[in-house]
Order: structure tokens, then C-alpha cells, then sequence
């Protein structure tokens, strides 16, 4: 096991979930979890590290995730994504070499015009300190929390780093429409 946990939000389909943990189950079984479960995750739970269950939004659900990382390093990992095989072992290799990377991220088979947060490995120290991302007063979210993200990195200090290389896959549900 490596020095990576994975914070997992849920509010799927059960579908889309054995879908999820059939194109994961390596990465799942090799390395700490903390599942965040809203709704649907219940197959999960046998993979979690750590495991909870309550209503919340994604982004208090992803915060509270994340506040019980302990590992130096953090994937954020949506429950409708399959990691392409080799992406962490990479992203910890340049994460490991290159000090000035806060994060290395690489986006969808199907591009979506900018880098998915849910499927990026980060520092944790600098994750924590930078994740601030909430909703407005009316509980609309505040824009694209990927965008959102990688502005906050562009602003410091530190560099995002991408895989073009590797694409994830995005689990799609009936009729087309991406979860």
C-alpha cells in the first residue's frame, strides 16, 4: 500500500457504481479509501478504509473526505470514473521527482475543455489548503469546481501537471446522459 488515500463522493446509480468498482477493483483493494456515501455506494463499503454515510452536497461531501486524509498524497476520484491503468503509479512518480507539482490531473476519453478534478492526485498538504470550493448563498454551485481548482494552483506557487497520454472513462447512464 502506498502513501495514497482516495476520497470518493457517491450519489450514483447502483449501476453505474458496480460498473465503477468492476473498472477500479485493483486500485480500490491496493490503497486506503474514504467513501463519502449520499446515496448508491453501499458496494463500496467492503473497499472503504474509512466509510460515511449522510446526506450532505458533493462538496461538503468531498471536504469531509478530504479532512480525514493522512497520507501525503490524495486522489479525488468521482464514483462515475474509471482510471486508465497506470495513472497513479505515474502521477506519484512526477508528484515524487518534481517538488513544484501540486497536482497531476489528465481528463475524459470524451474531452470535456478543461482537466476533471475528479480525476486528479494531489499533495495533500496543498489540497487541503487550497480546497475552499462551496456554493452559493441560494445552494447553486459557485461555476465549475474543476476550473475553480486549477485557477487556485495557477495562483500559488505551485504547477498542475497533466497526462495527455491517458484518458479516464467517464460511466455514462441510460439514454446518454454522463452521471
Amino acid at each position: 500500500m502506498n502513501n495514497l488515500t482516495i476520497v470518493i463522493p457517491v450519489l450514483e446509480d447502483p449501476k453505474v457504481i458496480k460498473d465503477f468498482i468492476i473498472g477500479n477493483e485493483k486500485i480500490l483493494t491496493e490503497n486506503r479509501v474514504i467513501v463519502v456515501n449520499r446515496k448508491g455506494g453501499e458496494e463500496l463499503k467492503p473497499f472503504s478504509t474509512k466509510w460515511i454515510s449522510r446526506e450532505s452536497t458533493f462538496w461538503d461531501a468531498r471536504r469531509e473526505g478530504l479532512d480525514l486524509v493522512e497520507t501525503e498524497y490524495t486522489l479525488c476520484l468521482d464514483s462515475d470514473t474509471i482510471l486508465p491503468e497506470g495513472y497513479i503509479e505515474e502521477a506519484l512518480t512526477i508528484l515524487q521527482l518534481r517538488r513544484f507539482v501540486a497536482v497531476v490531473a489528465i481528463d475524459y476519453e470524451d474531452l470535456q475543455g478543461h482537466l476533471a478534478f475528479g480525476t486528479s492526485i494531489w499533495r495533500t498538504v496543498i489540497l487541503k489548503d487550497l480546497y475552499d470550493w462551496s456554493k452559493n448563498k441560494d445552494n447553486s454551485p459557485k461555476g465549475c469546481e474543476c476550473v475553480h481548482m486549477w485557477s487556485k494552483v495557477r495562483r500559488s506557487k505551485f504547477k498542475v501537471e497533466t497526462l495527455s497520454n491517458i484518458r479516464a472513462k467517464h460511466l455514462k447512464i441510460e439514454g446518454g446522459n454522463k452521471t
